[in-house]
């Protein structure tokens, strides 16, 4: 059985599901060198194609993961497919009566609230509906096969398979927990799983979306929305005391969690109109303390959620997925809580991650069960061997300003170069689908040294001052350099915990410097024996199990595809030192 999942939002992606096992999920940016790429991932299904032997027939059923766009949004793919297309999102961004009278006056008179919701839907009924449309008939005609064989899935309920079934955890009665900023018109649901049975308890519509006040906050701090989020997270422990509780108090009273099924988030004004809200009240407050006290919101309120939702079902186990969960620092609330016995946080839970849940929905939709594989890996992209490696380095090295070297044991190689306090950019084996680099497609550094942040930033990343780095961790060393005494697996960095004394005087350089947390990728043999190899070749030196982890690529640029991309990076950055397979190129 062959299920295609594809998405065509931000940071358009594609999945490829086998007999309920995925063997291959790949970001359309990776190809196009456009960060959070956005449209039918027309490269990145050629690759699925091409490297699998398959054509558009070959597939049971191909999924997407959105049954009606939200009313501003089509793809370029769809919008040069169709005039009509190209109208009404001239009538909606164009003509300010249609997109703003009935926000910007419900937001200063909330008795007119429900008419600015019901033009909402509305306009995602027409007009997103119709987008929707004609973008899987764009995916549809890119596989050459019929419109009927392309199926759309709810946007929560494809986050809320994801989340259960790509969990490593037994197949129990699990209480799963969606949160973003918007699919399908919500933003938010609650829902148990038992195995191949599941029931909705709970959903949230977008207008009180938490996700949409963090993006405007994002971009009320001069930073990019749906992308510098994490930004904001990282700022906020920078600020503390009288300031931060004032700002706090401010925002507090935002959202509740109430409603119908008292497990709802209710907003105080329509979420879509939040950039009004900071404008008006958090002005006059300076950028490290908005951060800190919206940071603080979001923890607050998720956390009495989940709370809340764990207190009506009675169920502790809980799996979660949705953009808002990207939030390492609210995950890390959630795993302490006492109530909480068993975590699962899909990895780059974002809507790149929807294509998973759709093709498992997928699976079951044909088979009418759920013999489904968890997620084992995210190593699901490309890879290159050594002899496309050296064909790359003769192409773009023939001018001889480079060393280049082969090494049997290039891991023993790498781990001196850290060593002697050395950064070593790595290529190696299959890329890694989602946001976060997990050592295939990684900047390595010493986690020791201080220095080396201000290096790496200098040399490639360009990374704002107040940002963290990440460190992998050995699985055998993870209890001695950080705290999970409830054991959560945290091998895909979607987790921060609370770092030990060990900790914190061999990890400085790759922990949060102020609040000293982690979020860590724990390495196992079993999941990447090459990278696990390197580390240890580490320890053996330095004694220390782990090394400092950041993604390879330049700032704004997405991650490294591969050798063609990997030395495009070195040659425009101060890099040193790259490892491609068993070579390592020096300047």
């Amino acid at each position: 059985m062959k299920i295609l999942g594809i998405y065509y939002g931000h940071n358009a992606t594609v999945c490829y599901l086998e007999d309920g096992v995925i063997k291959a999920a790949v970001s359309e940016e990776r190809f196009t060198n456009v960060k959070n790429q956005r449209g039918i991932p027309k490269m990145a299904i050629d690759w699925i194609l091409k490297n699998y032997r398959l054509k558009g027939d070959d597939f049971d059923l191909v999924v997407v993961p959105v049954k009606t766009n939200a009313p501003i949004y089509a793809s370029d793919d769809s919008r040069n497919r169709s005039v009509p297309i190209k109208v009404l999102n001239l009538i909606y961004h164009r003509v300010p009566i249609i997109n703003q009278t009935f926000g910007l006056t419900s937001f200063y008179n909330q008795r007119l609230r429900p008419l600015g919701r019901l033009f909402y839907d509305i306009l995602a009924s027409t007009i997103g509906s119709y987008t929707a449309l004609q973008e899987r008939r764009g995916v549809a005609d890119f596989l050459n096969i019929h419109p009927n064989k392309v199926k759309a899935f709810d946007h929560h309920l494809c986050h809320a398979f994801g989340a259960y079934y790509g969990s490593p955890l037994p197949r129990e009665e699990s209480l799963v927990l969606t949160l973003d900023a918007e699919g399908d018109g919500l933003c938010a649901s609650v829902r148990i799983f038992n195995g191949n049975e599941y029931r909705l308890l709970s959903v949230a519509r977008s207008e009180h979306s938490i996700g949409y006040l963090y993006q405007a906050v994002t971009e009320f701090l001069g930073m990019k929305p749906l992308e510098h989020e994490y930004k904001v997270m990282g700022l906020a422990p920078y600020a503390k005391g009288e300031a931060v509780e004032k700002a706090y108090n401010k925002v507090k009273g935002l959202f509740w969690i109430g409603g119908l099924t008292g497990l709802e988030f209710v907003s105080k004004f329509d979420m879509h109109q939040s950039l009004k809200f900071l404008r008006k009240e958090i002005a006059d407050v300076r950028f490290d303390i908005v951060a800190a006290a919206f940071q603080r919101l979001t923890e607050e309120t998720v956390v009495a959620w989940v709370k809340k939702c764990i207190r009506q079902t009675g169920i502790k186990k809980v799996c979660l997925a949705g953009g808002v969960f990207m939030n390492v620092k609210a995950n890390q609330k959630i795993a302490e809580l006492p109530e909480v016995e068993s975590l699962f946080v899909f990895p780059s839970c974002g809507d790149e991650s929807t294509p998973i849940g759709a093709a498992y929905l997928g699976t079951k939709e044909i088979s009418g069960e759920t013999k489904l594989e968890p997620i084992r890996s995210l190593y699901l992209g490309p890879s290159f061997d050594n002899e496309k490696v050296k064909e790359e380095i003769k192409k773009q090295t023939s001018n001889k300003r480079y060393q280049v070297e082969y090494f049997e044991n290039i891991e023993g190689k790498v781990a001196q170069l850290l060593a002697e306090g050395k950064i070593v950019a790595r290529m190696s084996g299959s890329m890694e689908w989602g946001a976060r680099a997990l050592g295939n497609r990684s900047i390595l550094a010493h986690p020791q040294n201080p220095d080396v942040v201000r290096e790496i930033n200098e040399q490639v990343k360009n990374r704002d001052f107040w940002m963290p780095f990440a460190p992998s961790i050995l699985a055998e060393d993870e209890d001695r350099y950080i705290i999970n005494p409830k054991h959560i697996s945290a091998p895909y960095m979607i987790l921060s915990f609370e770092t030990t004394a060990l900790g914190r005087k061999y990890l400085k350089a790759a922990i949060h410097p102020h609040d000293f947390t982690a979020r860590p990728q724990i390495v196992t043999a079993e999941m990447n024996p090459k990278y696990h190899s390197l580390i240890s070749e580490f320890k053996k030196l330095t004694d220390i199990g782990a090394v400092l982890n950041t993604s390879f690529n330049l700032h704004g640029y997405p991650i490294v595809l591969g050798p063609q991309e990997a030395l495009r990076v070195f040659e425009n950055s101060g890099l040193k030192h790259l490892q491609m397979e068993n070579y390592l190129i020096s300047k």
